[in-house]
C-alpha cells in the first residue's frame, strides 16, 4: 500500500490506532493511512476502492486480505454540536494532520521502514502509562465531546493514568455529552465492558460524572455513583466471558429489574437482540430468586429437588443460553438477600449454593427445550381437552413443557393430554 503511494510521490504513512497498538506490543487490527494524496488520486491509484468519506478526504482501498481506509493530510475547523467539523481542507503536512487527533498515543505515525514520528511525545507517554490530549484538553473536547467517553475506554482498555490537565478538562466539558447520539455513547460503552478491564472502565466512568449528561437520561441508579458506591460484584466483572453475562452483571448488582433493564438497553439504541440476551439473563435470576422464595417459605428447610425444579423452570423459560450465563455470573452475586440489613434465609444460601454446584448438570439433564418437542402438539392437546384452540392453549402447554423438562412426568402422548386436561381445569376456574 504504501509503496504504491510512494512510488507515485505522495507521501504516505500508517497511522492511528495501528501504530499505536505495535508501539504497545499489541497486534494491530485495522489498518489507516493518511497521504498526501487526494481522495480522487488514491481511487485512481487502485482497482477497488469504496468512497466511504469523501467529504473528510477517506477512501476505503479494498486488497485480497484487508481493507485499508486511506485519509488525505487534513485540518479541521469549525466544529459542530462539538462532534464534527464543519470545513475540512486538505494540507500537504503531517504534523499538521496529527496535531488534529484526540490524544499523544493516537497522534503518531509510522513511516515504510518502520521509523515511528512522534511530534507530540505519544510514544513516551504511553511507555510512562499516561493518557494525554494533544494540546489543549478542554478544545479538544470541546470539538468532539465523544473523545471524553474514549479517553475513559482507552484508561481502562490500556492500563493508562489520565494526565491531571486532561482529566480535569473531560470533567469541565463533561456537559457537552448531551450533544453525542445515543448510539455513539452505546458503542464505546459496550467497547469498555466486552474490553481488558470492564471494572476500571466502569470506575473511571462513575468518577468522570459522564453518565448524567447523556442525550437520552438513564433512569438506573449507576447514573449517580462514583467509584466508591459500586458493589463489590462488579469488581470481578473482568472474569465474565461473555459482553452479555457482563452487562446481566452490571444491572442485577444495580437491583434493576427485567423491565428498567430492558427500557434502559433500549435507550442505549441495543439492537432487539442483544437487549434480548441480556434481560433473559436478568429474568432468569428473577424466576429463580422467586421459585426460591416459594419453595423456602419463611423457615422451610429448602431440598435439592425444589432448586432443581427452580433452575430447570427457569432455563427451559429463559433458554439455556440464559442460564448458562447466569450460572457464570451467579458466583459474583450474593446469595439472595432477603432483609435491609442484608441478612440471608440459610435456606436460600442453600438454594443458591445448590445451584453454583449442580446448575451446569441438571441444564444437561433437560429431556425437552421447547413446545415443539413435546409428544403432544397443540391441536392434540386442544383436541384432547374438547375445547377450540385459545389464549388457554398456549398456559397449559408452557406448565406441561415445564413438567416435562423438570421430570415431573414423562414425555408421553397419553400423560400429556390427562394433565392437559387437569391444567385447562385449572385455567377456567382463574378465567
Amino acid at each position: 500500500m504504501l509503496d504504491i503511494l510512494l512510488s507515485h510521490g505522495y507521501q504516505a504513512y500508517f497511522v492511528g490506532g495501528y501504530v499505536r497498538d505495535r508501539a504497545a506490543g499489541r497486534e494491530g487490527k485495522d489498518i489507516d493511512i493518511a497521504t498526501s494524496a487526494k481522495p480522487e488520486e488514491v481511487s485512481r491509484l487502485f482497482p477497488r476502492t469504496v468512497p466511504t468519506g469523501l467529504k473528510h478526504g477517506t477512501v476505503t482501498v479494498v486488497c485480497p486480505n484487508y481493507t485499508f481506509e486511506v485519509t488525505t493530510f487534513r485540518k479541521e475547523e469549525r466544529y459542530e454540536q462539538y462532534r464534527r467539523p464543519k470545513e475540512v481542507r486538505f494540507i500537504g503536512d503531517l504534523r499538521t494532520d496529527l496535531e488534529r487527533r484526540d490524544f499523544t498515543m493516537n497522534a503518531m505515525a509510522m513511516d515504510r521502514q518502520g521509523n515511528i514520528i512522534d511530534p507530540f511525545g505519544g510514544l513516551s507517554d504511553l511507555r510512562q502509562g499516561i493518557l494525554r490530549c494533544v494540546g489543549d484538553p478542554e478544545e479538544r473536547f470541546a470539538e468532539d465531546a465523544l473523545r471524553m467517553l474514549r479517553c475513559v475506554r482507552f484508561a481502562a482498555e490500556y492500563g493508562l493514568t489520565v494526565e491531571e490537565k486532561t482529566w480535569k478538562a473531560l470533567k469541565k466539558q463533561r456537559e457537552k455529552l448531551r450533544f453525542i447520539a445515543m448510539e455513539r455513547v452505546r458503542s464505546e460503552w459496550e467497547r469498555m465492558m466486552s474490553g481488558s478491564d470492564p471494572f476500571r472502565a466502569l470506575s473511571l466512568l462513575f468518577d468522570s460524572g459522564l453518565l448524567p449528561h447523556l442525550k437520552t437520561p438513564l433512569a438506573i441508579p449507576a447514573v449517580n455513583w462514583s467509584a466508591a458506591d459500586m458493589p463489590p460484584a462488579l469488581r470481578r466483572i473482568g472474569e465474565l466471558e461473555e459482553p452479555e453475562a457482563r452487562w446481566a452483571l452490571f444491572m442485577l448488582a444495580q437491583g434493576v429489574d427485567a423491565n428498567l433493564a430492558r427500557q434502559t438497553l433500549s435507550k442505549l439504541t441495543f439492537s432487539r437482540e442483544a437487549v434480548s440476551h441480556i434481560v433473559a439473563v436478568i429474568r432468569c435470576d428473577e424466576m429463580i430468586r422467586n421459585s426460591l422464595e416459594k419453595a423456602a417459605g419463611q423457615n422451610a428447610n429448602l431440598t435439592a429437588r425444589e432448586a432443581e425444579k427452580a433452575f430447570k423452570r427457569a432455563a427451559v423459560r429463559c433458554g439455556v443460553l440464559a442460564a448458562r450465563r447466569w450460572l457464570s455470573a451467579a458466583p459474583l452475586l450474593p446469595p439472595l438477600f432477603d432483609t435491609a440489613e442484608g441478612r440471608t434465609r440459610p435456606a436460600k444460601r442453600k438454594g443458591h449454593e445448590l445451584l453454583l454446584k449442580h446448575g451446569a448438570a441438571w441444564i444437561g439433564e433437560i429431556p425437552v427445550l421447547r413446545v415443539e418437542q413435546l409428544a403432544a402438539n397443540g391441536h392434540e392437546i386442544a383436541r384432547a381437552v374438547g375445547q377450540a384452540p385459545g389464549p388457554w392453549l398456549g398456559w397449559v402447554l408452557d406448565r406441561l413443557l415445564v413438567d416435562v423438562a423438570c421430570g415431573d412426568m414423562p414425555n408421553d402422548k397419553t400423560r400429556l393430554e390427562e394433565r392437559a386436561r387437569q391444567y385447562y381445569r385449572e385455567w377456567s376456574m382463574h378465567e
